[in-house]
């Protein structure tokens, strides 16, 4: 017999036991949704997704990222890591910049996203690249191999008192919070904006 990891959620539950519809109620479970989601929605409305495809030793980057099952370290630097990967690595950086009207020199994916919805007037722009920053600052710091008093105050600068499994449960309810706002803003297929550039099909 097999021990399970984790209680049933309710969704599963309820799909198992009571042959009910549920929606996935696993806020992991709701990041993978919305991620693939978004990335569609984006690349139907704009002809470019917004998150490149994944390279070959990353293809399973989505299916790995999950709430940690426990408080231990190697867990919760695993669920940073795959989120820096997913949001900020696979950022379509060359899309970007093609619809951007002017190149910055050494300006990185978070940056050139911050100036391009800003020339769409995302009204959670603000919101979404301080999300992506304290993401990246957490990778950058847990990469470190020496963890002192400085990693300490960049877990409380990014995420107050919280740690371990309730870290990463608030990490993954932001991502979806921005995955949802940039798929509601993106206009339906046909209806995209021709001044800004966003019919540029590039897929990388």
């Amino acid at each position: 017999m097999i021990v399970p990891d984790a209680p049933m959620s309710e969704s599963n539950f309820r799909r198992s036991f009571l042959a009910q519809f549920a929606d996935s109620a696993a806020i992991d479970l709701r990041f993978r949704e919305q991620y693939v989601l978004a990335n569609r929605t984006w690349a139907d409305a704009f002809g470019w997704p917004l998150y490149r495809e994944p390279k070959e030793g990353d293809a399973y980057l989505l299916q790995q990222l999950r709430l940690p099952l426990n408080e231990s370290q190697s867990e919760f630097e695993n669920a940073i890591g795959i989120l820096a990967k997913l949001l900020v690595d696979a950022i379509n950086e060359k899309a970007l910049q093609k619809n951007l009207e002017s190149k910055v020199k050494d300006e990185r994916g978070i940056s050139k996203l911050e100036r391009y919805l800003g020339s769409l007037g995302y009204p959670h722009a603000d919101r979404d690249i301080s999300y992506l920053r304290s993401v990246q600052e957490l990778r950058s710091k847990l990469a470190a191999h020496l963890k002192g008093r400085d990693y300490e105050q960049t877990l409380s600068k990014n995420l107050g008192d919280l740690r371990g499994r309730s870290a990463i449960r608030s990490l993954l309810e932001s991502g979806v919070a921005m995955l949802q706002g940039l798929t509601a803003f993106a206009p339906p297929q046909g209806e995209s904006d021709g001044t800004t550039g966003t019919e540029t099909r590039t897929e990388e």
